[in-house]
């Protein structure tokens, strides 16, 4: 275990090796973090409790690099980024954001300049942060050049104009982290992070490997997140990459864990900025989109999923998969069933997508899936109680028809009066918080941004008293 320590780390961080004293340090640490193994109940989860984010790294890197991340923004395949502010496309990202403000985009405090042929500098006057620019006028390639060379003075001014300008393009921030781990090599540089985290109230990311610094010289300030942090190697074969992934997810540790993934596309673009080595270069971007927007990946997502829920002591599991022609994906859905279990097993509304209702019933009767959710794909319930009525007829007792879509107070008694024993309802209300404004802040595309739909606690009152 400890050998595998000193080989993850002295991959990762390319460590400035004339301090042996900093190596032993991340090493042999064993620092009692104890905001590490509490975080999870910070949350309203129970200690043992696996938690996972999905970040991608790097974004502003390039244009490539932005594509791939947006795309898996916008599907989901992560739920976290940050951003490169001196990287030459990060505009692009503000941009994007601008349109997007409700994703967790964090900024990924930078320091190095690590591709041979594709350079920048920090935010700052050069002339104002010298020891941190090289002959050639950009960021130092390498970290262990940063640590040797660089004034802490000079890194705290460029953290904070790193800040400042992300916010001044139209960026607001959710976190902090550090690009190559730099701020993590020097105690001075880390507290450093810490102090000016603290001083703009944002969170910042601190990987446990990393976390030797925190002893009593360094008091944990209450933004500080501690994670468990995964993230390939150059020691992993693109031929194991997915089977790398699906290790991470199969095996993590209770609390906060952190996947870190590079994501790029194999273009001509991101050819040339990484031809100078392989180690995040564009195949490894590629691999890892590749892996994240896979259905294997998000199949594992789902086990993992279930087994927190029961974990959590809920009442049930609802999902759905199909296949490319929208049947039922039989295979996947069984073994979903099968791990939910003792939980009920609710396929949801995919089912209105596939071709054939009435046989597709019959599956999930023999998978022994215990309701479907359906608004007899129709775009409402009550305009599908054709099929619903067919499907309950053929159902008898072996699954329940569970309508939903568009019931709410005015038409859920006919609902009973069909026949139907349960139904699927939000019963929420819209509250208007102000007046709209002549110009919206947000694309009329995404989510009304001056309101609130909330669970209306009265109408839910009053549809069970009409249905009792």
């Amino acid at each position: 275990m400890i050998f595998g320590g000193i080989r993850i780390f002295l991959n990762l961080n390319d460590v400035p090796i004339y301090n042996y004293r900093l190596i032993y340090d991340f090493i042999f640490s064993n620092n009692d973090i104890n905001q590490f193994d509490n975080l999870s109940e910070l949350l309203g989860y129970n200690k043992n409790d696996k938690l996972l984010i999905i970040h991608a790294d790097d974004l502003g890197l390039s244009n490539s690099v932005n594509q791939a991340s947006f795309e898996a923004l916008n599907n989901s395949y992560v739920n976290s980024a940050s951003v490169m502010i001196p990287a030459p496309n990060t505009e692009e990202v503000a941009d994007y954001f601008k349109e997007n403000s409700d994703i967790d985009l964090g900024l990924h405090l930078t320091f190095t300049s690590e591709w041979k042929d594709y350079k920048w500098h920090g935010i700052s006057q050069k002339d104002s942060i010298p020891s941190l620019i090289n002959g050639s006028g950009d960021f130092y390639e390498k970290k262990k050049e940063v640590i040797k060379n660089s004034n802490p003075q000079h890194i705290r001014k460029e953290l904070q104009a790193q800040i400042d300008y992300a916010i001044s393009i139209g960026i607001k921030p959710t976190h902090l982290d550090s690009h190559e781990g730099v701020l993590f090599f020097s105690p001075e540089f880390f507290k450093i992070y810490l102090e000016v985290s603290e001083k703009n109230r944002l969170p910042v990311f601190v990987p446990k490997l990393l976390a030797a610094h925190l002893n009593n010289d360094f008091p944990q300030p209450s933004n500080l997140v501690v994670v468990k942090m995964h993230m390939a190697d150059k020691n992993i074969s693109f031929e194991n990459w997915a089977k790398y992934y699906d290790s991470i997810l199969n095996n993590l540790d209770p609390g906060l864990n952190e996947m870190i993934v590079h994501l790029g596309l194999d273009n001509n673009e991101m050819k040339k900025i990484t031809s100078n080595r392989i180690a995040f270069g564009s195949k490894w971007r590629n691999l890892d989109y590749n892996i994240v927007s896979s259905p294997e990946f998000k199949e594992s997502l789902i086990k993992n999923d279930i087994k927190l829920c029961k974990k959590l002591g809920c009442s049930g599991i609802v999902s759905g998969v199909l296949n490319r022609d929208n049947s039922i994906d039989i295979l996947r859905t069984q073994e979903l069933v099968e791990l939910a279990k003792p939980l009920p097993f609710v396929f949801h509304r995919a089912f209105d997508l596939v071709p054939d209702p009435i046989s597709t019933l019959n599956e999930l009767m023999a998978l022994g899936v215990q309701r479907v959710l359906t608004s007899g794909q129709e775009s409402t319930a009550l305009k599908g109680l054709e099929l619903m009525h067919k499907l309950k007829s053929q159902a008898k007792n072996a699954i329940t028809i569970l309508p939903g879509g568009g019931i709410n107070l005015e038409n859920a008694l006919q609902f009973k009066e069909a026949g139907f024993n349960e139904i699927h309802c939000s019963l929420s209300t819209f509250h208007q918080h102000v007046i709209q404004p002549k110009i919206s802040m947000k694309s009329p595309v995404h989510f009304n941004e001056f309101g609130q739909s909330v669970s209306d606690y009265s109408k839910i009152v009053a549809i069970i008293k009409l249905l009792q």
